[in-house]
C-alpha cells in the first residue's frame, strides 16, 4: 500500500434476521479499527431489518456509514429451487457493486458464500475476508466448484477455527493465504463466581436449523420431569421461533421462557447456571467463551470448532447431538455440582486463547499489511 495512504474498509454483513456470533465478532472488529488512524473509512451493509438497524446503529463513529440492500427478504435463509431468492442476490450485488466501484476500498468483508458471490468481480484485485461457517451442502458438488471458482481467488481467506480452515484447505489444496484466527472476549479475567448448583438452563443462539435449539427443548422436556426446579431460558430469536414455541405449548412443558435478542451479555449470563450449545455445525461458537468469561459451566455439542475450546472434562462436556447424550451429560452436572467449580478452575489457561484485542491485531496485520 502507499506511503501515507488513508485505508478504507466495506462490510457485507450477514443477510440474517438475526444477530449471532458472526455479527458480534465483526461489531467488535470495527469498533477496533474505528480506533486505528489509518482507517478512514468504514461503510457496513446490510438487509432493511429494523433488528439490524438497531444493532449497528450505536456504533458511534464518524468514519463509520451505513447503506441498505432496500429489501428485508433473508437471503441466508433460502431455498437454491425458489427462482426470487436469486432475483434478491442480483438486487444485492448491483447495490453493493455500485458502492464498491465508486468507493474503491482497500478492504472488504465478505461473511458467507452468498456474500462472496455478490462479490465475485472484486475478489482479485481486493483483500476480501471470507469469515463463515461452511454449511454441508455447500461442501458438495455443484457447490464445492463454486468454492473452488470463487474463494479460490481470494486474497486471504480468515477462518475462525482450525476445523474450518481444514476444511476449507481440503477443497483448495493448493491456495496459501488461509489463516486461522480465533473468535475471542474482551474481558479475560472471571467476571463472577461460579454457580453452586444448576437450576437455570441457558440456551444462546439464533433459532435456525444449524443451531438446533429445538434439541435443547426436547432434552428439557425429560429432564423436568425428573427435575421439576428446573427452568430452560432461550435467548435469540429467528425463523424457527414459532415452531419451538408451538411445541412447547403443544407438549405442554413447563418452565420453558423465550427472551428474544438481548444486547447485554452480562444480563444473559447472570440468568443462568449453565449453557447449552446444541448446534449440529458451529464454525466456533463465540458463547461458549462468553459463558467460561461469566465462570458459567458448559455441555455442547461435539461438532465443528467447539473441540477447540472445550476440552471434555476438563472445562465442560462434549455430547452428541442427540437427545440421549445431551441428558446424559446435563445430568451429571445436575447430580455433580462439584464439577461446576473444578470446570472454573480451567477457564483462565482456557480464556487466555482468546484475547480478543490479541486475535484482532492479528488479524488487522494479516489484512492490512499484505495490501
Amino acid at each position: 500500500m502507499e506511503e501515507g495512504h488513508e485505508k478504507s474498509f466495506f462490510s457485507v454483513t450477514p443477510s440474517l434476521g438475526t444477530i449471532g456470533g458472526g455479527e458480534i465478532n465483526l461489531k467488535k472488529f470495527i469498533k477496533f479499527l474505528c480506533l486505528k488512524n489509518e482507517i478512514d473509512k468504514i461503510t457496513i451493509a446490510y438487509p432493511d431489518i429494523q433488528l439490524l438497524k438497531d444493532f449497528w446503529g450505536d456504533i458511534g463513529s464518524a468514519k463509520v456509514e451505513f447503506i441498505n440492500y432496500h429489501f428485508d427478504t433473508l437471503t441466508v435463509d433460502k431455498n437454491f429451487l425458489n427462482l426470487n431468492f436469486y432475483r434478491l442476490l442480483r438486487t444485492e450485488k448491483q447495490i453493493v457493486e455500485k458502492k464498491v466501484k465508486k468507493e474503491n476500498y482497500d478492504l472488504i468483508f465478505a461473511h458467507a458464500p452468498t456474500d462472496v458471490l455478490i462479490l465475485k468481480n472484486f475478489l482479485e484485485r481486493t483483500n476480501v475476508i471470507f469469515y463463515s461457517n461452511i454449511p454441508s451442502h455447500v461442501r458438495i458438488w455443484p457447490f464445492k466448484l463454486a468454492i473452488k471458482k470463487y474463494i479460490g481467488k481470494l486474497n486471504n481467506v480468515i477462518c475462525v477455527s482450525e476445523f474450518l480452515q481444514n476444511k476449507i484447505k481440503s477443497i483448495l489444496p493448493s491456495k496459501k493465504n488461509i489463516y486461522m484466527i480465533h473468535n475471542g472476549v474482551e474481558d479475560i479475567n472471571l467476571k463472577s463466581n461460579p454457580p453452586v448448583s444448576v437450576k437455570n438452563i441457558g440456551v444462546v443462539a439464533r433459532f435456525e436449523k444449524e443451531k438446533n435449539v429445538i434439541l435443547a427443548i426436547r432434552v428439557f422436556r425429560i429432564l423436568v420431569k425428573k427435575y421439576g426446579y428446573l427452568s430452560l431460558h432461550l435467548f435469540g430469536d429467528g425463523s424457527k421461533k414459532k415452531a419451538m414455541e408451538d411445541f412447547v405449548t403443544r407438549n405442554e412443558i413447563k418452565n420453558v421462557y423465550f427472551h428474544n435478542f438481548v444486547k447485554n451479555t452480562d444480563e444473559i449470563y447472570s440468568k443462568i447456571d449453565l449453557l447449552v450449545v446444541p448446534s449440529k455445525m458451529e464454525a466456533l461458537s463465540l458463547v461458549i467463551i462468553e459463558a467460561m468469561s461469566r465462570n458459567i459451566p458448559v455441555v455442547a455439542s461435539n461438532v465443528g470448532g467447539i473441540p477447540e475450546i472445550i476440552k471434555d472434562g476438563y472445562n465442560g462436556l462434549l455430547a452428541e447431538p442427540n437427545v440421549r447424550s445431551f441428558v446424559t451429560k446435563i445430568t451429571k452436572i445436575i447430580e455433580n455440582p462439584q464439577l461446576i467449580s473444578a470446570f472454573a478452575k480451567n477457564y483462565a489457561q482456557t480464556l487466555a486463547q482468546f484475547d480478543i484485542e490479541k486475535k484482532f491485531e492479528d488479524l488487522y496485520k494479516i489484512l492490512f499489511d499484505q495490501t
